[in-house]
């Protein structure tokens, strides 16, 4: 389903996808790309989630602010 291009640019989905701290790394990590900054940066901080999918919400929040 999260492969699916109806699904993976649905906000909403990506996220839910994203904080799910049993999701694979690799597929956190595609779905980064379609969440807004205020999510990024809230995935950034969640301790839950592996610290790659941590660092690269962070790198991702720093690129988009500047």
């Amino acid at each position: 389903m999260v492969e699916s291009p109806r699904w993976r640019t649905r906000t909403a989905v990506a996220l839910a996808v994203v904080r799910n701290p049993y999701a694979e790394t690799e597929l956190a990590l595609k779905l980064l790309a379609v969440l807004p900054g205020a999510e990024l940066a809230e995935v950034a901080r969640d301790g839950a989630l592996h610290p790659l999918v941590r660092a690269v919400a962070a790198r991702l929040v720093a690129g988009r602010a500047g």
